[in-house]
């Protein structure tokens, strides 16, 4: 089940802010007990954007809980195989934990340039992450689970570009 919240105003031609929120609760299980991903009590997402003579320049931000996961860091070996599998036997809850709150704040810059009334160039730059927030993306193990590494999401990043169109 879940709902979405959407709001929009554009004051006038050069101006434009919207934000919106969802709420998103899955679930799995006799009992409905087990959260899925995705699942989350909120997702707010927030966007202001100016477009005039200097080009047109964005700000866009995006905030919700972490995604559900599964904590193990038991394994039983097993010989014929000679390799490791996770223990789930000790009673450990499915998506019983959760990742820490994700935050993203872009800033976005582009202006474009008509040649000749036929072509056109447009320049962008980009700043994603600003914040460079460090968010958690998965959860990996080493061969034997009993330590745990993270991956996270793309830290701050700057990117730039040209586009001609013929």
């Amino acid at each position: 089940k879940g709902a979405e919240v959407f709001i929009k105003y554009t004051p006038n031609d050069q101006w434009l802010f919207s934000v919106s929120n969802n709420y998103l609760d899955t679930r799995s299980g006799d009992d409905q007990s087990i959260q899925l991903n995705p699942s989350f009590m909120y997702m707010l997402k927030a966007n202001i954007q100016f477009t005039g003579k200097p080009g047109t320049i964005g700000m866009a931000y995006m905030n919700r809980p972490g995604r559900f996961f599964t904590l193990n860091n038991e394994s039983l070996f097993i010989e014929d195989l000679n390799d490791y599998i996770p223990d789930f036997s000790n009673g450990i809850t499915e998506n019983g934990n959760q990742f820490g709150t994700y935050s993203n704040l872009s800033i976005n810059y582009s202006k474009f340039w008509s040649i000749k009334k036929r072509y056109a160039l447009i320049g962008f730059v980009s700043l994603s992450n600003a914040l460079n927030s460090t968010n958690e993306r998965n959860l990996y193990y080493n061969v034997d689970y009993s330590e745990q590494f993270y991956e996270y999401y793309q830290p701050m990043t700057i990117y730039a570009g040209i586009v001609f169109k013929l």
